[in-house]
C-alpha cells in the first residue's frame, strides 16, 4: 500500500505578489523610521522582486519589525502542482510603484495588471516584464518621474505604443500647444498602422506645421517595425502625392536599417515615382 504524499513544507512554496508587496512595504516603512539607509533599501527590494519562495523572502525582513508572511494551512493544503499555478493567470497584487527620494523595482516573476501608475520623486524606478506574466493581452503603464527616471524594459516580441500614438492622441496636444515654435513630424509606417490609415492622418494634421517625414515600410495590419521599401505593403508613391497636394515643404529621411540599407533604399524610393528622380524632393 502507497504512502500518502508527505505535505509541503510551507517554506518551500511560491511567495505571491501580494507577499512580495507586503514584503516590500515593511523595508520601506523601515526606511523610513531610520532603521534601514537608501542603499540597503535599494538592495532589499531588489532581492524582494526577484524571491520566488518563502524561504528566500522571509530572511530579507528578517531583522526588521513585520508580521509573518507564510501561507496559511488551508492554502499548504490546497495547492495545486506547480504546472497548474504557472497556468493559473494569477491575479496582480498591486497597482503602483511610488517612490520619493528612494526607488522601486519590479522584475522577475511578477504579474503586470492591465493598468499600472509608476510615479518616483527624486529617485528611480525599474520595470522588468521579460520575465513577468500579463494579466490582460494590452496593459497600460503610466510613468511620471520628477527630477528621476522609471526604466521600462520589455520582452522582445511587445508591442510598444506611446503618446501620441493615435491621431486623437496626437491632436490632443497639437490643439493646445499653439506655439508657432512647435513644429513636428512623422514616420511613414507609424502613420500606416493607425485606425485612420495614411490619409486619414494627415487629413486630421496640419501639414503646414510638418518639417520632416521619416520613411520606411511594414505591413497594414502587422506590428511597429522598420522595413526596407518594398518588404511591406506601404503605398509609397500615393503618399508622396499626397503630401505634394497638401503643400509639404519639408524634408524626408529614411529611418530602417543600416546606412547601406537606407542608401540603397533611397534608390527604390526614386524608382517608385519618377517627380523623385528628377530631384523635386529631398531626401537624406
Amino acid at each position: 500500500m502507497s504512502q500518502p504524499p508527505a505535505d509541503p513544507d510551507p517554506a518551500s512554496l511560491r511567495a505571491s505578489d501580494k507577499d512580495r508587496e507586503s514584503a516590500a512595504e515593511v523595508l520601506r516603512e523601515a526606511a523610513g523610521e531610520g532603521r534601514l539607509s537608501m542603499t540597503e533599501l535599494d538592495e532589499r527590494l531588489d532581492a524582494v522582486y526577484e524571491a520566488k519562495t518563502y524561504a528566500e523572502l522571509e530572511p530579507i525582513i528578517r531583522d526588521l519589525p513585520h508580521r509573518v508572511i507564510a501561507p496559511d494551512a488551508a492554502a499548504v493544503q490546497a495547492s495545486p502542482p506547480a504546472s497548474a499555478v504557472e497556468r493559473s493567470g494569477a491575479k496582480p497584487a498591486s497597482g503602483s510603484a511610488i517612490a520619493v527620494m528612494s526607488g522601486f523595482s519590479r522584475k522577475g516573476d511578477w504579474v503586470v495588471p492591465a493598468n499600472f501608475t509608476a510615479v518616483v520623486v527624486m529617485g528611480g524606478g525599474e520595470l522588468d516584464l521579460r520575465d513577468a506574466k500579463f494579466s490582460a493581452p494590452e496593459v497600460n503603464i503610466h510613468a511620471t518621474a520628477i527630477m528621476g527616471a522609471i526604466a521600462i524594459i520589455v520582452p522582445d516580441d511587445a508591442e510598444v505604443h506611446y503618446l501620441g500614438h493615435t491621431l486623437e492622441e496626437t491632436q490632443f496636444y497639437f490643439d493646445r500647444l499653439k506655439s508657432p515654435r512647435l513644429r513636428w513630424a512623422f514616420t511613414a509606417n507609424h502613420a500606416h498602422l493607425v485606425p485612420e490609415g495614411v490619409d486619414g492622418f494627415l487629413a486630421g494634421m496640419d501639414i503646414g506645421r510638418c518639417d520632416e517625414v521619416r520613411l520606411a515600410d511594414c505591413f497594414r495590419n502587422g506590428k511597429e517595425v522598420h522595413l526596407k521599401p518594398g518588404e511591406g505593403d506601404f503605398d509609397f508613391p500615393a503618399l508622396f502625392r499626397r503630401l505634394d497636394e497638401l503643400g509639404f515643404a519639408g524634408h524626408y529621411m529614411n529611418v530602417f536599417g543600416t546606412l547601406d540599407d537606407m542608401v540603397e533604399g533611397r534608390e527604390i524610393l526614386a524608382k517608385l515615382d519618377p517627380q523623385d528622380a528628377a530631384g523635386k524632393r529631398k531626401a537624406s
